[in-house]
């Protein structure tokens, strides 16, 4: 059984490797990178939410925007609540002459890759036809992240899978949260 686990962590490394040595697309992968940061996103999401209820936009956009919000700060910290306990390194640090600054220094798993599929899954809750070109969106994140060097094959399967059961308990928020935060952003 241990030869088995100590392959597939080989493997992974190796075939990691290799696509980050192979990458010809850097400054596409870049901007991925930028397009799903948390960042933006929780800036973005907040005064979504804050112009929703200013502008007294219809109940279903208030909530949509109230599930986002909720959303990006579960997703946030459940992976650094994983990261900081598995403590997997990134592969930058294994593998590479220089270690990126990052805002934390773990790898598994991916954040960017559990945002990208929690959106997706939440979108097509609200809107299935508009989500239908974004479904491929998880998994052209989370090979950016393994080109980059940012993080394992692992890594991004992990977050996939995470970003898809984050967005089905997400939309488990009961619709009366809604009045809640009419309620506290009056």
């Amino acid at each position: 059984m241990f030869s088995v686990i100590h392959w597939g962590i080989g493997a992974d490394e190796k075939y990691s490797k290799l696509l980050y040595e192979k990458n010809k697309y850097e400054t596409a992968c870049t901007w991925i990178e930028w397009l799903i940061h948390g960042f933006p996103w929780f800036v973005v999401a907040a005064l979504g939410l804050i112009v929703a209820y200013g502008k007294n936009f219809d109940e279903m956009t208030q909530y949509g925007l109230v599930v986002l919000n909720i959303g990006l700060y579960f997703d946030l910290i459940f992976i650094a609540i994983i990261k900081f306990y598995i403590h997997r390194d990134r592969p930058l640090k294994t593998y590479s002459k220089y270690m990126e600054y990052t805002v934390d220094i773990y790898s598994f798993p991916s954040g960017h890759s559990s945002r990208a599929a929690m959106l997706i899954v939440m979108l097509y809750n609200f809107s299935p036809m508009s989500a239908v070109p974004f479904i491929p969106l998880p998994l052209i994140v989370g090979l950016s992240r393994v080109a980059l060097g940012r993080h394992y094959i692992t890594d991004v399967l992990a977050g996939i899978v995470i970003g898809f059961m984050e967005g089905r308990l997400m939309l488990t928020i009961p619709y009366a949260v809604n009045t809640v935060f009419r309620e506290l952003l009056k």
